[in-house]
């Protein structure tokens, strides 16, 4: 399985629009300038209006929760937060250099077909 191909066919599949965000340069930058204390995180997501957002790691749902002032997200488990659908992740891009994370991600992934469309 090729998660990355998957995600894309899901994504395309979806009846709806999917913006899958990954801020990860591989350098440190200590300005964050979408992070919770932040207010350009609610702002950037909430101008994109996306009907799911996908955490791919702890701290990216940590930055979420804060931000929308919510409870914590448990991975794995798609939650509709306001208008859309917010689904944590374990560590996604550690995920894929190990066969049994990569599979823990595509499963949770997966929960998102079972979530109802909001009318």
């Amino acid at each position: 399985d090729n998660v990355g191909t998957a995600l894309a066919d899901r994504a395309r599949d979806f009846d709806g629009t999917v913006y899958l965000i990954n801020g990860d340069s591989h350098r440190y930058n200590a300005d964050r300038p979408l992070a919770a204390d932040s207010e350009w995180l609610r702002v950037t997501i909430e101008a994109l209006d996306p009907r799911i957002v996908i955490a791919l790691d702890s701290a990216a749902a940590e930055d979420f929760v804060r931000a929308y002032a919510v409870d914590p997200l448990t991975p794995g488990e798609p939650r509709r937060v306001l208008t859309r659908v917010v689904l944590a992740l374990d560590d996604f891009a550690a995920s894929l250099g190990e066969e049994s994370s990569k599979r823990r991600a595509w499963r949770q992934l997966k929960t998102l077909g079972g979530v109802p469309r909001q009318e």
